[in-house]
């Protein structure tokens, strides 16, 4: 199958373009050294408290594809299976903790 005939191709195109703008806001708030404030949670996020904050949450989530893929055999017999179509979603949240972690969009 080519790859523009995949049925997520155009959502990842799009994906794609959600963590790219992701990335640059990311470097040019590296770059500004500035402060963010969530003022409803006073929360005031540096580049560094929020880069810490997403190597937090990806242990988190490492430990537990881990306990899946180690406890539930249905994980692992399925072999991609349950990526169904619309499955993926790929949020700013996620654009934004792919910037700060340096790392992109799978292909």
């Amino acid at each position: 199958m080519r790859l523009a005939h995949h049925p997520e191709y155009t959502k990842y195109l799009q994906d794609r373009e959600t963590a790219q703008r992701c990335e640059r806001a990311v470097a040019a708030w590296r770059l500004e050294d500035e402060s963010i404030s969530a003022g409803a949670y006073g929360i005031g996020w540096t580049y560094e408290r929020a880069l810490g904050f997403v190597r937090s949450l990806l242990h988190m989530f490492e430990a537990y594809n881990r306990i899946l893929w180690e406890q539930f055999p249905y994980c692992r017999a399925c072999g991609g299976g349950c990526c169904v179509l619309d499955a993926s979603h790929v949020g700013p949240f996620d654009g934004i903790a792919l910037a700060l972690l340096g790392l992109s969009l799978p292909a």
